[in-house]
């Protein structure tokens, strides 16, 4: 009758349409079982780049309003036609520009017609961000979905376009923020279609690979579906339909593709939800095959690798913030705790966090979109400076306020934004109100601090200094003095002659080209086979996506010779000055005393097309292990010619000693027998005819050690690599404050607030509950991150009330160990590789 009633009400359609019609509403026609033909599943889907060959105005302004309200036509047009649509970015977007349509898109999924999947903030890339801005795609988008959509939860991950690869860390991040199940395009497993995807630690999500693509080929579907079903032996496949890339939607000519397979190749199809399909796919009674490891890298030779490095400043920016919203999330919670009256400043952390998670999009991260995209992008990263810097800054001061400060000379605050104690050269501001003549540096001990004087302004009242910070307290603080009078001479195991130098770990020589060797005296060996921090410049006539290498390499001239740039008892610095054409490069190496790390700085003026730049170390250790940092994971990988995505570190290794690589902003590497090479800036020209033109810098440092990367805490170091020690001065002043809520309560001239009894368990983030102003209960993410299960125990600065653990997206659930709460501390097992989340109350 139902359908009766929609003929009689649309009689003046024509026949092609009452057909198309019939086709949708039942379910494309039924079949004797003789001639029972391939049921197919549809999900009508929107695929929508923010920012790709457009700029994020074209999509905000037009194509979100454009592509939902055609869909909800075509809804009310025929009442069969499902659609689903991830991007929570998208929703929020309509409901400010057209409630209207936001609320018709509101009725649509209550009566479960329109799907909201993804639960990311925006279709992000999965191989370049940080595990904790994977989390906080989820928990950002939660935080706005549960307010308004009225959606408890969204279990299914929709990555469809995600084409840099999918890394073996997913799983368990995935798993974490209430996803169960993982749909893709691009890349499956060999011979896996439908397949449980495991991390390391044990979690799974049910992977699904759409048969094709997210954009079908319609006139090819019967011989993918057959290959589809065929290596996947199950019978009923979900695909997805519907314009994409710009938006659109199913459309009418998607309805007659659908009609003419129907009847020329005995197909039948039904829109359906994919929470309906995956209900049905839990259902069946298939025994899928299992995936533990990373897929769709390195795919097809040079395809994607290019992304990993096309626009390179962008992702040094990415990490930057990433690292630099992480610290000022921890010192702000921290200083809020101690405000006379707490107030969490959350709508600038959300504002933060939304700019942060929009620009690592997939295409943005990747590199693959226009030279006005990337103008949005440097424009957001400035609005995103402004939020982090003030609320560091604030922060910093709330616990500064705290300390009680009684000296003659000038304080000098350093903090540890790890939860670990960390010792380390960091850089530091004096100002003085009258010249000094000389000055030295003192500790809460009494202890003179060696330090160098890096420069000084002209008027003398300003120094900026280097100072070797050792043990500062975990998440914490240490109260220098600076005062008037000869510092103490330092005892220094520096040494330069000629071009070399050396400490008690390292002799290091070099001529023009790079370093000629590096003696390690704790290994009792030479750890370059070959020329180190050498360039190479590859011919690259690949795009934005892909790397095209011809086999040719382009020399480089030296414009300077290298020489020793500084000498102080604390660091030596060399410098080297090249040029190839109208690119000029200069690298930058510091030996400091008594490190076993090397460090360099390289700062590219770059004005090369169709190239590639890379860094290599051709380290002396044969058959051993590569590892490669991933999102709070890691993975070791066969040797390979072609980079790899990875994250703060690189490492090999064979069973005596090994050699890791640390970075702050670069995401593509690749190992092959020893040979350590770090891609560093490419030239396509394809989307951005001027990509990446302009001046680069970045840092990278070189440890050479005993055993493997596990034995010597890489994963840490490479942490304070990336969140160095931080210096504030302070003023002299009490630690109460009067007329506030702890009017009593004062610091003393160092503490720890939080901290961790352990060498590879660290505390990656400090946080309110998410959208909450008071700073109780605070939210905890606790990483293991060395492949070791381990009883911990995390101490706090107050007593406990209760310990809660949550997932990621801080829904509580119900332990997975004991947790034993102790007066101002609580101790749990943490599994090998495992993410944990704790929200404590005090």
């Amino acid at each position: 009758m139902e359908l009766i009633r929609t003929l009689t009400h649309k009689m003046k359609q024509s026949l092609f349409l009452l057909t198309l019609l019939l086709l949708c509403f039942q379910g494309f026609g039924q079949s004797s079982p003789q001639t029972r033909p391939q049921q197919v599943k549809v999900a009508g889907h929107a695929h929508m780049d923010p920012v790709y060959r457009w700029r994020w105005n074209e999509i905000e302004n037009r194509e979100v309003y454009n592509t939902f309200f055609n869909v909800l036509n075509m809804m009310d047009k025929y009442p069969d036609l499902k659609f689903t649509q991830s991007s929570l970015l998208y929703y929020s977007t309509i409901q400010q520009r057209s409630p209207e349509v936001f609320e018709r898109i509101k009725q649509n999924i209550a009566s479960k017609r329109w799907s909201v999947v993804g639960g990311q903030w925006v279709e992000t890339d999965e191989s370049m961000p940080s595990g904790e801005s994977l989390i906080r795609q989820f928990l950002i988008s939660k935080d706005y979905y549960s307010r308004n959509l009225g959606i408890e939860s969204i279990p299914i991950a929709w990555s469809p376009d995600m084409f840099t690869g999918h890394t073996s860390s997913i799983p368990k991040i995935y798993a974490g923020c209430g996803i169960k199940y993982y749909v893709f395009s691009r890349a499956a497993p060999e011979g896996k279609k439908i397949f449980w995807w495991e991390s390391n630690d044990g979690t799974r999500l049910l992977g699904y690979k759409i048969p094709d693509h997210y954009n079908p080929t319609f006139g090819k579907m019967p011989e993918y579906i057959k290959e589809w079903t065929e290596i996947s032996g199950y019978d009923s496949p979900m695909v997805s339909v519907g314009k994409g890339d710009h938006g659109g939607g199913p459309d009418e000519g998607d309805l007659q593709a659908l009609k003419d397979l129907y009847e020329n190749h005995n197909m039948s199809f039904e829109f359906v939800n994919p929470y309906q399909f995956f209900d049905e796919l839990e259902g069946a009674e298939n025994k899928w095959p299992v995936q533990k490891e990373e897929f769709g890298i390195q795919p097809n030779g040079q395809q994607w690798l290019g992304c990993y490095t096309s626009h390179a400043r962008i992702k040094k920016l990415n990490r930057y913030y990433e690292n630099r919203l992480l610290t000022a999330e921890k010192f702000s919670v921290i200083g809020t705790l101690h405000k006379g009256k707490p107030f969490y400043p959350r709508e600038d952390f959300a504002e933060a966090w939304k700019i942060l998670l929009f620009n690592q999009f997939h295409d943005i991260m990747a590199g693959t979109y226009t030279g006005l995209g990337a103008n949005d992008v440097y424009r957001d990263y400035e609005r995103l400076e402004q939020i982090t810097s003030e609320q560091l800054n604030a922060g910093l001061e709330n616990i500064g306020a705290r300390i009680n400060i009684d000296m003659q000379g000038i304080p000098l605050v350093v903090y540890n934004p790890h939860s670990w104690p960390v010792t380390q050269f960091v850089d530091a501001e004096i100002k003085f109100l009258k010249r000094p003549g000389e000055f030295s540096i003192i500790d809460p001990s009494g202890s003179s601090i060696p330090y160098a004087l890096l420069n000084q302004s002209e008027d003398g009242l300003t120094s900026h200094i280097q100072l070797d910070a050792r043990d500062v307290p975990p998440l914490g603080y240490r109260v220098y003095e600076v005062v008037e009078g000869k510092a103490g001479e330092a005892v220094s195991d520096l040494k330069a002659a000629g071009k070399m130098i050396e400490n008690n770990y390292y002799v290091i020589k070099w001529d023009e080209s790079g370093l000629t060797s590096i003696y390690s005296k704790q290994l009792g060996k030479e750890i370059l086979k070959d020329t180190g921090n050498s360039l190479q410049l590859l011919e690259d006539n690949g795009s934005s996506w892909s790397t095209k290498f011809t086999g040719k390499t382009f020399p480089f001239e030296t414009l300077k010779s290298p020489e020793i740039i500084s000498q102080t008892p604390l660091n030596i610095s060399v410098k080297w000055e090249d040029r190839f054409q109208s690119t000029k490069i200069i690298r930058i190496m510091t030996l400091h005393a008594n490190s076993d790390q090397i460090d360099f700085e390289m700062e590219v003026d770059w004005h090369t097309h169709n190239m590639l730049l890379q860094v290599v170390f051709p380290t002396s250790i044969e058959k051993g292990k590569a590892f490669y940092d991933q999102q709070y994971g890691y993975v070791e990988r066969k040797d390979a010619d072609l980079d790899f995505p990875t994250q703060k570190w690189i490492d090999y290794s064979d069973n005596k000693a090994g050699v890791a690589l640390l970075n702050n902003g670069k995401y593509g590497f690749h190992m092959n027998g020893g040979r350590m090479t770090m891609s560093v800036v490419r030239g396509a020209r394809d989307m951005d005819p001027r990509m990446d033109e302009g001046v680069h810098s970045f840092k990278y440092a070189l440890i050479a050690h005993k055993g493997d990367w596990r034995d010597a805490d890489i994963p840490q170091k490479a942490w304070q690599f990336n969140q160095p020690l931080l210096t504030k001065q302070e003023n002299n002043h009490p630690g109460e404050i009067s007329g506030w809520r702890f009017t009593d309560e004062s610091f003393p001239l160092e503490k720890s607030f939080f901290g961790i009894d352990s060498d590879h368990v660290i505390i990656s983030s400090v946080k309110t509950v998410q959208d909450a102003y008071n700073p109780y209960p605070l939210v905890l993410r606790i990483v293991e991150t060395e492949g070791r299960d381990e009883d911990v125990t995390v101490r706090f600065p107050y007593k406990i009330a209760e310990v809660v653990e949550t997932n990621h997206i801080e829904e509580e659930i119900k332990p997975r160990s004991e947790v034993k709460v102790e007066e101002d501390q609580f101790s749990f097992r943490i599994g090998h590789d495992q993410i944990r989340t704790f929200m404590v109350r005090f």
